[in-house]
């Protein structure tokens, strides 16, 4: 997603879009986290 676009989010759309990063990041984490062991 593009700043332009945040910029136009909601606050409840953008938060939702933070969320859904959140989760992201932390899934990528614990996969990486699985690879290396």
């Amino acid at each position: 997603m593009q700043p332009s676009e945040i910029a136009r989010l909601d606050m409840v759309a953008y938060w939702r879009w933070v969320e859904s990063c959140e989760r992201e990041i932390s899934r990528r984490v614990e996969a990486a986290e699985r690879m290396s062991r």
